[in-house]
């Protein structure tokens, strides 16, 4: 599986400094000189494959409402727990959006790529009428940097038929990935492989819902 990462700024200063971890409010793990410069901004990108057919007869449109999120993760930081279950957040770099943002926005990119699942944005696509609506609640985003750094996430996936609304059914998520090293670009792409997996789960149980009872 290749991870990817889209790195839009860069930090000044000397080479090999870019990415470099440093957690608010406790020590560094790394020394950094120059603290304080803008940091790297990061984004999660969806798949770029085509999943084919599936069962589903037609094109289903799934409105993907923004996701709820733990306030402690909700902002642009990227988020690390700690040994002691505190969230710190890594100092050198961000999310481009807030994490709902971030994370609706990644789903409907997803599922316009799951063949005859198609995603709309519940924030941006109002006048197309939806099929369906997509609601995340968000438990785990976050990387762990203990000797062996990871990523942890976790979330439930409610699927609801629209006009009138009927719940159809939920689902967990869930999905931990390792990184290469603490570094952010490194933990960036651990979040890009542990949602690779989510997305792939989550648009299989998504074809098994719609599809037409026998």
């Amino acid at each position: 599986m290749i991870f990817r990462v889209w790195r839009l700024s860069r930090l000044a200063g000397a080479a090999g400094l870019a990415g470099l971890i440093v957690l608010a409010g406790c020590n560094p793990l790394v020394e950094l000189p120059g603290q304080g410069q803008p940091p790297d901004f990061y984004r999660l990108s969806p798949p770029g494959k085509d999943n084919g057919q599936s069962t589903v007869a037609r094109a289903r449109v799934v409105l993907v409402e923004t996701p709820s999120v733990p306030g402690d993760l909700a902002g642009s930081d990227i988020a690390v727990r700690a040994a002691d279950n505190r969230i710190n957040f890594i100092d050198s770099a961000r999310w481009t959006d807030r994490t709902p943002d971030l994370l609706r926005r990644y789903l409907v990119s997803a599922l316009r790529r799951a063949g005859p699942i198609k995603g709309i944005d519940g924030r941006e696509d109002i006048d197309i009428q939806a099929d369906y609506r997509l609601r995340i609640d968000v438990e785990r985003f976050y990387a762990e940097l203990d000797d062996s750094p990871r990523v942890d996430i976790r979330l439930t996936a409610t699927l609801l038929r629209n006009g009138p609304v009927v719940l159809l059914a939920d689902r967990v998520f869930s999905a931990e990935r390792a990184a290469d090293s603490k570094r952010a670009g490194a933990i960036v792409d651990a979040f890009d492989g542990a949602m690779d997996r989510i997305t792939t789960d989550l648009e299989a149980w998504l074809t098994d819902e719609m599809a037409p009872a026998p």
